[in-house]
Parts: C-alpha cells; sequence; structure tokens
C-alpha cells in the first residue's frame, strides 16, 4: 500500500513538473496530453477546467471555463464546450453552451447562447441564440428570439422579428417577416415576406412583394412584384408588373401584363390580357381572352364593342 501511494505521488509530481516545464499557465494531470487541465493548458485530451481561456489550441472532451476569452485564433474544441459567460475559438465541435454567448470562426453541433452567437465562416447544426445569431453561412436548425442573419440560410430558420440573407433555402418563419435575395422554400412573415426572387410558398399577413415569383404568394392584404407566376392571392389588392397563372383578389387586381385568369372586383391590365377576367369591372388595354363581370372594356375592339355588359371578348 505504502509502495502504490509512493508511485502515486512520483506520477502526480512527475506530470506536475512536465506540465510547469512545458504549460507555464496550466497543470496537466495526465501524460502525453491525456488527462485533466487545470489552467491555462494549451492541449487536452480529456477534461480542461480553466478561469479564461488565451492561446489555447485543442481540447478533445469538455473545455469548462468561467470568464471571456482572451486571443484564442487557433483554439479547436471537439466535444462539449461549456462556458459560463462567453466562448471563443477557431472552431467549436459537439455541444457549445454560454450564458452569453459563443464567438467562433465555426460552430457545428448544438450550440446555444443566452445573448447570441457569431461566426466568421458558418454555423451547422442545432442554434439557439434568445436574441439572435449571424454568420456568413447558416445549416440545419436556428433560432433567434430576435432574428437570425446571414449570407446563406439552408434549413429551419425562425426569428422572432426577423429572417435576413442573401440566399435562403428551407422553411424561413419571422415574427415580422422574412427577406433576401433569393428564397427558395417556404415562407411566413406576420408583417411580410419581401425578396428578389422567390421559389415556392411566400405567406404574409400584411403584404409579400417579390421581384419574381415562382410558387405561391399569400397575402391577407396585399401582394405584388414585377413578374408572379402559379399563384398569386391577397385579401384586398394584388399590382405590378406581369402576371402569369393565377390571381386571386377581393378589390384591386392590377398589372401590366396578365396571362391567365384573374378575379377581382376591378380587373385592371395596362397592358396585354391573355386568358379570363372575372369581377365586377374588367379593363384590358389588349384583351386575347374573355371578360366576365357587369361591366367590361376591351381597348382593342371595334369602337362599338370596347364596352360591353356581362361579357366582352377578342381571340385575335
Amino acid at each position: 500500500m505504502t509502495r502504490r501511494l509512493i508511485l502515486f505521488i512520483l506520477f502526480v509530481t512527475t506530470t506536475a513538473l512536465h506540465a510547469t516545464e512545458g504549460r507555464a499557465g496550466g497543470l496537466l494531470l495526465g501524460y502525453n496530453d491525456y488527462g485533466i487541465g487545470l489552467g491555462n493548458v494549451e492541449r487536452v485530451n480529456g477534461l480542461r477546467v480553466n478561469f479564461r481561456d488565451a492561446g489555447l489550441k485543442r481540447v478533445n472532451g469538455i473545455n469548462l471555463t468561467l470568464w471571456t476569452p482572451g486571443d484564442n485564433p487557433r483554439a479547436v474544441v471537439n466535444g462539449a464546450s461549456l462556458n459560463l459567460l462567453w466562448a471563443g475559438g477557431r472552431d467549436l465541435n459537439g455541444i457549445s453552451l454560454a450564458l452569453v454567448g459563443l464567438g467562433a470562426e465555426n460552430i457545428r453541433g448544438i450550440s446555444f447562447g443566452l445573448v447570441g452567437m457569431a461566426s466568421s465562416e458558418s454555423i451547422m447544426g442545432v442554434a439557439v441564440g434568445i436574441i439572435g445569431m449571424g454568420s456568413e453561412e447558416l445549416g440545419g436548425i436556428m433560432i433567434g428570439g430576435i432574428g437570425v442573419g446571414g449570407e446563406r440560410i439552408t434549413g429551419l430558420a425562425i426569428g422572432g422579428l426577423g429572417i435576413g440573407g442573401n440566399y435562403i433555402r428551407g422553411i424561413g418563419l419571422g415574427g415580422i417577416g422574412v427577406g433576401g435575395e433569393v428564397l427558395e422554400g417556404i415562407f411566413f412573415g406576420f408583417i411580410g415576406v419581401g425578396a428578389d426572387e422567390m421559389r415556392g410558398l411566400a405567406i404574409g399577413v400584411v403584404g409579400v412583394g417579390v421581384s419574381e415569383s415562382r410558387g405561391a404568394v399569400i397575402s391577407a392584404l396585399a401582394a405584388g412584384g414585377d413578374d408572379l407566376r402559379w399563384l398569386t392571392t391577397a385579401g384586398l389588392a394584388m399590382g405590378g408588373g406581369s402576371l402569369t397563372g393565377i390571381g386571386l383578389t377581393s378589390v384591386y387586381s392590377g398589372f401590366w401584363d396578365v396571362y391567365g385568369l384573374t378575379f377581382a372586383a376591378w380587373n385592371r391590365v395596362r397592358g396585354e390580357s391573355v386568358g379570363v377576367q372575372l369581377g365586377l369591372f374588367n379593363q384590358a388595354k389588349h384583351l386575347k381572352g374573355l371578360q366576365l363581370g357587369v361591366l367590361n372594356f376591351a381597348g382593342n375592339n371595334s369602337k362599338w364593342l370596347r364596352w360591353l355588359p356581362i361579357v366582352n371578348w377578342n381571340f385575335n
């Protein structure tokens, strides 16, 4: 028993001397980077406990810190990064938790920041920030209490206020709205949805505005765009440049050109209407199709046939 105790003391003393010589900021209870690191140990395979990280290189296991980090441009944590305030480094892989927030070049796995998280390159996996998060690229499930923002967002993104990005693909739910240059998937904004290009389904309670739409645009109040295709429906009004497909609203539909079917109390086409207009008052500068309503106007008909009740037509 005495012999084992002496051997254990010699082992601990040896590792302590090794840690003191090679890692002036901490103590490694182990050998060849394996074991328990206490203090600012640069490399640990196992458990590492430190007050404040500075100059950290790699942890394979669990890294537990209490204070905001110093300069850690090469820090990589594979496993679990548990931080009382803020976690930082180059790569955080696995489970990353911080009461304040997370900041790294890449964050992968399951991450949570009470305030939020920021990454210069990517956030991948399941990420939750009570205030929000931002990165060059986000993928997986992203939940921001206020918002989610990035150059490229793929997966499910939920923002208490909104979501914004250059390219968003997947499902986006914004308390106020969703906005981006290109949207592909399903998007909902309590106020609205806006994009240069939208392919999929866009739903806005107040409005939806997109330059180009390939899919379905649904709004409780108004919808508009330069080139709307497939289905466009709005509670009160819709309008814009060109509509191809089906357009449904209650009060006013106004486009330069329509190719398909429009339904509204007042259907107005300033250019060419190819298809069918259904409403109380149907108006087309150049009609190639059919108008059904109380009063119909086709500007390219002969003088006495331009204004007709019930039905008007021109198929030339």
